[in-house]
């Protein structure tokens, strides 16, 4: 068993993956780093965008990685996905499921499908937004294991009917077996209804501190809206592992909205979701506390983002500290 303590943390149990498969790569682990991994997605653009309001796949071809030894290309089929942005952006984030027959062909596991967040518009700040989304996620990751792995990729889109190509930034997602696997755990997709108390009480509670330290309010355990539930077959505990932080105040998206129905103005206001109780969430606290340095280096060293905004970033989670420290975390009484 792999234990993981959150220093004055209790200590959960997480299962490792076993077996000879542990062994096998996926294409996540292929290209897995630090640096935006080169994709050429070949589909016909024009039936893609004429999609974009339905959940219809259409074939594709993508090709992971620029150098000719390393590159691999794979037959795929992508829709779009998502609500709000399918209406609201110019280009929709897609899902993307590679052919697992091909992926088992080449040595690899069949872990094939993924999410692919694109750029909402063709300018800088739809770039600036997509990269401080990534950097949410290196935000969680830092904070727990369950979490996503995030890849920052490079998209050259080419339209198979008329050669036409553009190239974007863009971020792919862990497939979520590929995350439960990894951490020993099964995927609960039909745990809808459940309730704060039901999730392993550390991993909430960091959660839950994470979302509003982001300022994002776009998430709900009951509906398992944009997070996943994953249970310690060994313990049957439960986990959270959020995705999608573009509504959240850190991104400040311009086409994200404020929910009257929960106090906000803009999108920058906090607000907790959790059944929080300051006097018994101490060590939850305590834990972000300790990792406060390590945050705010993670934004001070993002190479993709210029200064201006790493030091908005950085202004706005030492105002979530602040609140932290004073007392003033803003939740709604449930």
């Amino acid at each position: 068993m792999l234990s993981i303590t959150f220093y004055s943390f209790s200590v959960w149990a997480l299962g490792q993956a076993s077996g000879d498969q542990s062994q096998t790569r996926s294409v996540f682990d292929q290209w897995y780093s630090d640096n935006a991994l080169e994709v050429v997605m070949n589909v016909d653009m024009q039936e893609m965008m004429s999609n974009k309001m339905n959940d219809e796949y259409i074939p594709a071809q993508l090709t992971f990685g620029k150098e000719s030894l390393r590159s691999v290309t794979l037959d795929a089929k992508v829709r779009a996905r998502g609500r709000f942005r399918r209406m609201n952006c110019d280009f929709p984030p897609l899902k993307v499921k590679l052919d697992k027959s091909q992926l088992r062909d080449l040595g690899m596991k069949d872990h094939n499908d993924y999410k692919l967040v694109t750029h909402c518009a063709d300018d800088e700040t739809a770039a600036e937004n997509l990269l401080r989304e990534y950097l949410a996620y290196e935000l969680y990751q830092e904070l727990s294991p369950v979490s996503f792995r995030a890849q920052l990729v490079r998209v050259t889109y080419k339209d198979q009917m008329t050669g036409s190509q553009e190239t974007h930034l863009g971020i792919l997602l862990e497939d979520t077996d590929e995350l439960a696997e990894r951490l020993g755990m099964k995927v609960c997709d039909e745990c809808y209804g459940m309730q704060d108390e039901q999730i392993q009480p550390e991993n909430f509670k960091v959660h839950a501190l994470f979302q509003y330290m982001i300022g994002n309010t776009d998430w709900s355990l009951s509906m398992l809206r944009n997070l996943k539930v994953l249970q310690n077959p060994t313990t049957g505990e439960n986990f959270l592992a959020p995705y999608d932080f573009d509504f959240s105040g850190l991104v400040n998206a311009g086409y994200a909205v404020p929910l009257q129905q929960f106090g906000q103005t803009t999108v920058r206001d906090r607000v907790m979701l959790a059944k929080y109780d300051p006097q018994s969430w101490g060590d939850a606290s305590d834990y972000l506390f300790k990792k406060k340095k390590t945050l705010i280096n993670l934004v001070k060293n993002f190479d993709g983002l210029d200064n201006k905004a790493r030091r908005d970033i950085t202004q706005y989670l030492n105002q979530f500290y602040n609140q932290l420290a004073q007392g003033t975390v803003a939740y709604l009484a449930k």
